[in-house]
């Protein structure tokens, strides 16, 4: 009775350990591809306007 009630603590123990591991994986994941998503947006941006200014030199 006693082992088996350690065995579950360890069982529990491990499960909320690989839940948390995951849960971080997964939280670290979303960062990363926030930040691409951010750098993507600032390049393209920037090559908008670099386009812009060119167009409106070369009309100029």
């Amino acid at each position: 009775m006693v082992r088996l009630y350690i065995y579950s603590i360890l069982v529990s123990d491990i499960d909320s350990r690989m839940t948390w591991y995951n849960y971080t994986k997964h939280h670290v994941y979303l960062t990363i591809q926030a930040i691409i998503g951010y750098l993507g947006l600032v390049v393209v941006y920037g090559l908008l306007i670099k386009l812009h200014h060119r167009v409106c030199c070369f009309r100029s």
